[in-house]
């Protein structure tokens, strides 16, 4: 089955550059790698030169039907952004799916149509950011104050991916996608339970069981009766025949055991 393709417009203020550019690369990186939607992703760096701008926004605008908002203080005071991206997306493409990213820290409650939007702004502790009241992405992320490299840090690549998820959930309710995991089977996974059904033993083993315990049980006779019932053995034989039954007994205990183990690896 072909997978849905998404138009992805990914919306930022300039102003937050350095930290977009480690959001893109990794968000792209994950929904790249998507195995429910085929995700084509385009921001304002796509824009051909000598092409109209505003024009190529728009259209990009137009043809989405996700659009990633990267909100911070810049993304707020951005002039243009509100109001010929966001309110576009708003009063002319309702259809669009709009994710809002906790990006940088800001107060964006001022904004009554944002405000009520559900965020992606998870807890700081699943970052090692335990001390965070107010997470957002860019606390991930570092700069080197001498040469301006990014300082690694796997907790970016973490939050991506979770963001991905999250974005592939919302996508999966709105297009009626069922997420399905395929059952195990039992002969990969030794004796893993199929979900709704109980473990089934194999015939064979079933066969093995029943022939152990017959032999414990005829090995409990043989005892008994060399020690008990015939009394009219001499001692050697009831030595030999006590000892080839206790052999017979625990020897089976043993294959007994050493077969419950086997079915349970």
């Amino acid at each position: 089955m072909p997978r849905p393709v998404i138009n992805v417009f990914i919306s930022y203020a300039h102003a937050d550059g350095p930290f977009f550019e480690v959001f893109k690369k990794e968000v792209k990186s994950h929904l790249k790698n998507s195995g429910l939607f085929n995700f084509n992703t385009w921001e304002d760096s796509a824009i051909p030169v000598g092409s109209n701008w505003h024009e190529e926004i728009q259209d990009n605008l137009s043809n989405s039907q996700l659009a990633i908002l990267c909100v911070s203080s810049n993304f707020l005071n951005s002039k243009y952004i509100m109001a010929d991206e966001y309110a576009a997306l708003v009063n002319k493409y309702p259809d669009s799916l709009i994710v809002p990213v906790y990006f940088n820290h800001c107060n964006f409650s001022g904004n009554e149509s944002l405000a009520i939007k559900q965020f992606f702004k998870p807890s700081g502790k699943a970052y090692d950011e335990e001390n965070q009241e107010d997470f957002a992405f860019c606390d991930l992320v570092n700069f080197n104050k001498t040469n301006g490299a990014l300082i690694s840090n796997s907790n970016i690549d973490l939050y991506c991916s979770h963001f991905v998820n999250a974005v592939e959930k919302s996508l999966s309710t709105r297009y009626n996608i069922q997420v399905t995991v395929p059952e195990p089977e039992p002969e990969t996974l030794g004796a893993a339970l199929r979900p709704g059904k109980k473990n089934e033993k194999k015939l064979s083993d079933k066969i093995v069981e029943g022939v152990i315990v017959g032999v414990i049980f005829l090995s409990l006779i043989f005892i008994f009766y060399s020690l008990v019932l015939n009394k009219e053995e001499d001692f050697d034989s009831k030595k030999f025949n006590t000892t080839i039954g206790c052999t017979l007994f625990f020897g089976s205990l043993a294959s007994f055991a050493f077969n419950k183990k086997l079915q349970h690896r």
